[in-house]
């Protein structure tokens, strides 16, 4: 029985599908000319429809309807009609179709077919509505394959005729400065201009190569990808770090958190973090149609209320519902999120219970606040700083949201808590989570003046009076984010910090040495900074509105003497038999796999040490990068195979079409783990 690739190495379906439930339709055509029309593509086995096209529809829309605006515009899913002949079909990318995209890198086969006439009609798309719309401009947006269709079109689109091109999760995305050892773009030099949101440093390819260079002349200004740590289908590396939460251990982790990361881009916030990027181009190309409103109440906001729920509260629980109720439905209205939490005393087995999460209407948090009752507590102070903690762990904060907790109470904090957590460690987990800003009502001066050093530290503020808190401050106070969540280099090695803000800025401050004091202003976003030795923290930056609301934003620091990575591959061999590829190795200490590539595209994960190659049907070079235990890699190793002669001019003459894949043999004692989701899942 012939040994398939399949057998031994996994390989993602997921990095080009994604199962949802199909949504409300869109018109196709409009009936009469708009300023822009927005084009999107779907993924690889998505319907028409679905939560990636209905969810970037919704939030372009919320965010050109919350400005001053005259502007006529639409939207279309490429798919939706036969245009010129030509109808994206999206396929499917599990099985052959995925090894025809990873052998031709994602250029021929059923795959690169699917994309072709994507771009087709695409192109044939904005040709028909260029010919009886000439002034019409457009903005085009994909989703995994539906990226690589966006971004073929940019061969043959005339860019005056494109506002804007955005990708999310690019198995084509090219990142140059995340390359090396120690890539430039951990030390946050030359980045990409179109980099917008790739947080971690070492993404540089996608899983099906590089799209090299990513932007062509022309198009500068006009490009902007989206790949979330941790999605290995846009190469975002695999870095196991913070994933205790995740199922299984080693590369099973891995595994469901790349898995969680590629179908989450709907839930994450990212459609709402590149709408106002978008409106922001969209601005700029009609001046005269058009003002952004630099105080609009951007939706992309997190906010939990956490409510004291001891004793001591009763006299005054009830004006502190009132409080919530107003907090939570002007949050709810200006299309922000909304969690409730109450808190105790841990001496009494108080512990925090979320009442309800982020997604839930002012009607379930009404009737969850309503059944709140005050009881226990004991002695005065309250666990407050482990309450905080606990939030901060429980909660699914989206990526570029303005993130904050609102505590309402009558009592001070134990310090350290019953648990043993301290401020400190609170504020550590706030800068890392970007961070999570604590604001505290309480009409008590005397109890409040405790809490001033950590309020502050958090980025947060203190009201002394119910009402004195507005939802506008909340709401429309200024925006400020890192590209990256790590920076990593040695010591003399100098750092760029360069932030993304909102327009509205009048005052930048820095802490840059990690003891949470702003010493530096700057006049602009950016900054430079060497650390002479070895040290690591979260630097920060202020950001301060011209109505005088502020906003922070953070990012962690990492600075050691000598560059240390542990995992390693060594006697990498193979022997070529006609069109398989029999590939062995030896594993260095601390290396629990590998990641697997041909021709620059992945193919999978496996944790052994050898495994089968079949339908070899060119030259090609294998590549297996080493991760360590830590969830680091390697320095990855490379070897060229190379069939037969007789195979190669076979499969040329047959015009290289794969058979059907035999089936496999049995798994091997310690199986690969693959990619692919279980049945049920995204």
């Amino acid at each position: 029985m012939r040994k398939n690739i399949f057998t031994y190495i996994a390989v993602s379906a997921v990095a080009f599908t994604a199962v949802c439930s199909p949504l409300a339709t869109s018109s196709t055509f409009a009936s009469s000319c708009d300023d822009v029309k927005f084009i999107f593509a779907r993924g690889s086995g998505q319907k028409l429809h679905e939560p990636e096209y209905s969810e970037f529809k919704y939030r372009i829309a919320s965010e050109l309807d919350n400005t001053k605006s005259t502007l006529k515009y639409g939207f279309y899913e490429l798919g939706t009609t036969t245009v010129g002949g030509a109808k994206y079909p999206a396929v499917d990318a599990g099985g052959l179709n995925l090894l025809g995209a990873v052998v031709s890198a994602g250029s021929d086969y059923e795959f690169g077919k699917s994309v072709a006439e994507g771009v087709a009609e695409l192109t044939n798309y904005i040709g028909e509505i260029s010919a009886g719309c000439p002034n019409t401009k457009f903005v085009l947006a994909g989703y995994s394959q539906g990226a690589m269709v966006v971004m073929n079109a940019t061969n043959t689109l005339d860019p005056d005729k494109i506002i804007y091109v955005a990708t999310f999760g690019d198995p084509k995305l090219y990142l140059p400065e995340g390359k090396g050892i120690i890539p430039d773009a951990c030390r946050g030099k030359n980045l990409s201009s179109y980099r917008i949101f790739a947080p971690n440093c070492r993404t540089s390819a996608g899983s099906l190569g590089e799209r090299n260079p990513y932007a062509l002349d022309g198009w500068s200004g006009k490009i902007g990808l989206w790949c979330k740590d941790k999605d290995l289908v846009c190469g975002a590396g695999v870095s196991l770090s913070g994933l205790s939460s995740a199922n299984g251990s080693g590369l099973e982790k891995l595994i469901n958190t790349a898995l969680a990361s590629h179908t989450s881009y709907t839930a994450d916030g990212i459609f709402v973090m590149s709408a106002k990027t978008i409106a922001e181009k969209v601005a700029l190309a009609f001046p005269t149609r058009i003002t952004l409103n630099v105080a609009t109440k951007s939706s992309n906001r997190d906010t939990v209320i956490l409510l004291d729920r001891t004793g001591s509260m009763s006299p005054y629980i009830d004006s502190y519902k009132e409080e919530a109720r107003r907090l939570a439905l002007e949050t709810l209205n200006a299309g922000g999120r909304i969690a409730l939490y109450t808190y105790g005393d841990l001496l009494y087995e108080e512990k925090p219970i979320r009442l309800v999460d982020f997604g839930a209407n002012y009607i379930e948090f009404n009737n969850a606040l309503n059944s709140v009752a005050t009881d226990g507590g004991g002695d005065e102070p309250e666990s407050f700083y482990s309450a905080l903690l606990t939030v901060m762990n429980n909660q699914s904060w989206r990526a570029g949201a303005t993130k904050s907790i609102i505590v309402l109470t009558d009592a001070p904090a134990l310090n350290p808590d019953r648990d043993d957590v301290t401020p400190a460690q609170v504020v550590k987990r706030s800068l890392e989570i970007d961070p999570v800003n604590v604001y505290l009502i309480c009409d008590n001066v005397f109890i409040t003046n405790e809490y001033t050093d950590f309020i502050s530290a958090t980025g947060g503020k203190i009201f002394n009076t119910l009402g004195s808190l507005s939802t506008d401050y909340l709401l429309t106070r200024p925006s400020a984010s890192f590209p990256l969540t790590d920076y990593y280099g040695a010591p003399g090695d100098e750092f760029n910090f360069v932030a993304t803000t909102s327009s509205n800025i009048s005052k930048y401050e820095w802490d840059l040495d990690f003891d949470g004091i702003f010493e530096t202003e700057t006049t602009s976003p950016s900054i430079s900074k060497i650390y002479p030795n070895a040290t690591s923290g979260f630097i920060q930056l202020k950001v301060t509105a011209t109505d005088g609301t502020t906003s922070t934003a953070s990012a962690k620091v990492t600075v050691n003497p000598t560059v240390s990575v542990s995992a390693s591959i060594n006697n990498l061999s193979a022997n070529v038999s006609g069109d398989t590829a029999e590939i062995s190795y030896i594993f260095g200490k601390d290396t629990i796999g590998a990641v697997v590539s041909l021709n620059e595209s992945t193919l999978g994960l496996t944790s052994q040490t050898s495994f089968t190659l079949t339908d070899l049907v060119k030259e090609s070079t294998l590549t297996l990068t080493p991760i360590s235990s830590a969830g680091e890699l390697g320095n990855p190793i490379s070897i060229t195979l190379k069939p037969d002669e007789t195979i190669k001019r076979a499969a040329q003459k047959s015009a290289i079409t794969p058979e059907p894949a035999s089936a496999p043999e049995p798994a091997p004692t310690e199986p690969v783990i693959p990619l692919a989701p279980k049945t049920g899942q995204r």
